[in-house]
C-alpha cells in the first residue's frame, strides 16, 4: 500500500460515516453548534476556525488528509465533557503507555529538536499563530497552555540543551481529552500541531 493509500482509504472511509451521519446527534455528543444557515458545524483548531458542512464533509478552509480524518474521527466518536483542571502526560492517558514509545519519538523528540537550542522560539511561533490564544504556565524555560479544539487544551514545556544535558520536552493534554480521542488520535494531535507550529515558523522566518 502506498503513503497516498494510507491515508486516502481511511479518509475515505470516514466520509462515508460522516454522510450517514445524524448533524443533531453529534451535535449533542460533542457539544458543537450546528449553524443551519451556513449548513455545517463550527470547529476550532489550533486558533483557526472552520466550517464543517454536513453531510458532505467540506471545510471553507483547506485541511491536510491527516487534519480531515482527525477532525472526522472526533466528529463521528468523540465527546465533549468538560475539563476538570487536570492535564495529563500521553502515558495517564487510556493505553497511552502501549503507544508511548512512538508517541515520544514522533512527537516529544520533535519538540526537542525543534525548540531545544531556543525555547524562546515556542512563544514567538506561538503568538505568530494567527486566532491561538495561549498564557504562559511555567515548570520549564518555556512553558505555554493553548485550546487545541473547541474546550481541548495542550501545554507544552521545553528545557533547553546544553554541554551536559539533551534538550527534553513534554506535551500534557487537559483531562478531559480521553473523552475525545483515543491514544492513537492524540499522537496524530501532536503531527498537527507541530505541523502547524512549523508552517508558522516559515511563514515568520524564525
Amino acid at each position: 500500500m502506498t503513503d497516498k493509500q494510507i491515508v486516502d482509504v481511511p479518509l475515505a472511509h470516514y466520509r462515508g460515516l460522516y454522510g450517514r451521519s445524524d448533524a443533531a446527534e453529534i451535535a449533542a455528543r460533542t457539544g458543537l453548534v450546528y449553524d443551519e444557515a451556513a449548513g455545517g458545524f463550527k470547529v476550532s483548531v489550533v486558533g483557526n476556525s472552520y466550517y464543517v458542512n454536513h453531510p458532505d464533509f467540506k471545510t471553507q478552509e483547506p485541511l491536510s488528509p491527516y487534519e480531515e480524518i482527525l477532525l472526522l474521527r472526533y466528529l463521528l466518536e468523540g465527546r465533549y465533557v468538560p475539563a476538570s483542571g487536570g492535564m495529563l502526560a500521553y502515558e495517564e492517558m487510556p493505553w497511552g503507555a502501549v503507544y508511548l514509545t512512538q508517541f515520544r519519538g514522533r512527537v516529544i523528540g520533535r519538540i526537542a529538536r525543534e525548540f531545544g537550542r531556543d525555547p524562546s522560539r515556542l512563544g514567538a511561533v506561538l503568538a505568530g499563530t494567527p486566532g491561538l490564544k495561549f498564557e504562559e504556565v511555567g515548570g520549564a524555560d518555556a512553558a505555554y497552555r493553548f485550546e487545541f479544539m473547541n474546550g481541548l487544551y495542550i501545554s507544552i514545556l521545553v528545557w533547553a540543551g546544553d554541554d551536559e544535558f539533551k534538550a527534553s520536552a513534554q506535551m500534557l493534554f487537559s483531562d478531559n481529552f480521553k473523552y475525545a480521542f483515543t491514544a492513537e488520535d492524540m499522537a496524530v494531535v501532536g503531527d498537527v500541531v507541530m505541523g502547524r507550529f512549523k508552517n508558522t515558523s516559515k511563514a515568520l522566518g524564525i
